[in-house]
C-alpha cells in the first residue's frame, strides 16, 4: 500500500507504466466536475467517480483484486479505511467476473484524507468508505483500475 498527497503521485510512475499514463490526465482535468460513473482512460484503465455517505467502521468489510490495483483519491470529504495484509492469505471466495474477494476485520485503520491518494496492491485488503469521525458524510472519490502487470 501507499499512501501519499496527490501532487507527489508522479514519484511512484516507476512501480507501474499506467500511473504516469494518469498522472498526464490528471493534469488536465479536474475529477470534482466529472459526475458519477465508470469512464475508460485508455484500454488498459478505467476509473470509477463514486460519491457516497460514509458508514460507521463497524460495517467495514475487508475487499481485495486480483487482476487490478487501485489506485484511489479522495476528491470531498474524508474517510477511513480498514487494511489487512494478504500476504500468504489463501483466496476463498474470489469471483473472476468482478474481480474482488471479501475477508472479515481490518488489522488496523487509516484515515484517508481530501487530496491525498492510496494504492492498494493485489496483498493489501482494504475495506473503503467508513467514517473517519462518528458522523457521516457524503464522500466523493475516485477509483482508478490499473491492471497488474505480468512479465
Amino acid at each position: 500500500m501507499i499512501l501519499g498527497k496527490i501532487e507527489t503521485l508522479i514519484n511512484y510512475k516507476s512501480v507501474n507504466k499506467n500511473i504516469e499514463t494518469i498522472c498526464n490526465f490528471l493534469k488536465y482535468k479536474n475529477l470534482s466536475d466529472i459526475p458519477t460513473g465508470r469512464y475508460e482512460l485508455d484500454k488498459n484503465i478505467y476509473f470509477n467517480i463514486d460519491e457516497y455517505i460514509s458508514k460507521d467502521i463497524s460495517k467495514g468489510i475487508i475487499e481485495n483484486h486480483q487482476r487490478y490495483f487501485d489506485l484511489q483519491i479522495i476528491l470531498t470529504e474524508e474517510e477511513m479505511v480498514g487494511y489487512k495484509d494478504l500476504t500468504g492469505v489463501s483466496s476463498i471466495n474470489y469471483s473472476i467476473e468482478n474481480d474482488i474477494e471479501f475477508f472479515d476485520k481490518a488489522d488496523f485503520f487509516i484515515p484517508f484524507y481530501k487530496n491525498y491518494f492510496m494504492i492498494f496492491f493485489t496483498q493489501d485488503g482494504h475495506a473503503p468508505c467508513l467514517h473517519l469521525n462518528k458522523n457521516a458524510c457524503m464522500v466523493k472519490k475516485v477509483v482508478f483500475k490499473i491492471p497488474v502487470l505480468t512479465s
